[in-house]
Formats: C-alpha cells, structure tokens, sequence
C-alpha cells in the first residue's frame, strides 16, 4: 500500500518479463504459463480499504482509493487489447511510476 497526500493505491508488483498478452482475465506472459490478471483482485482490496478508511474517519472518503500493478522489468510491455483496456489502464511500468 502506497499513501500520497491525496490518495492511497493498493499495489502489487509483478516481476514478469517480455511481452504480457492481456485476455480477458488472463495474462498471458511470453516466456511462462499464463496466470490471472492480478487487477481484480486489487481492485476488490482497493475498495475494501476504502471503506475501511472510510468507518474508521469519515473525512477520509475524499482519499482517492484505487489499484496498481507496477512492472519494475525495463523489457516488460503489457499489451492490452480488451476494449475498455482496464489492465492497462491500471499497470504502470516502473520508471514511469518514479520519473
């Protein structure tokens, strides 16, 4: 869990490499069998901790609560061709996260 001053994401990081192949709920990477999207399960914990944060001190519901998959690899390339692209919408690579 990563807290700025205005919002709060739930993280997970994904130490996959290459190419990630976006189907449906499935990733599927290049060089290993395909697992599943990891942002569904994020996105239910984002929510949980909202409302968490939400019971715990009500002023807390402005926080932007929300999920995010970093990729640290520089030769990871999520490709997302779903129409609404969610996945992709929610990983971010790395440097791009930082810089």
């Amino acid at each position: 869990v990563v807290v700025t001053g205005h919002a709060v994401y739930v993280i997970d990081v994904k130490g996959t490499r290459g190419r990630i192949e976006v189907d449906g709920r499935k990733w599927h990477p290049s060089r290993r069998a395909p697992f599943r999207s990891p942002l569904p399960k994020l996105r239910n914990h984002a929510k949980q901790l909202k409302t968490i944060l939400e019971t715990a001190h009500r002023p807390l519901s402005r926080l932007y609560t929300d999920a995010l998959v970093v990729l640290p690899f520089p030769d990871a390339l999520l490709v997302d061709r779903t129409p609404r692209q969610l996945d992709a919408r929610d990983t971010v690579k790395l440097p791009d996260l930082i810089g």
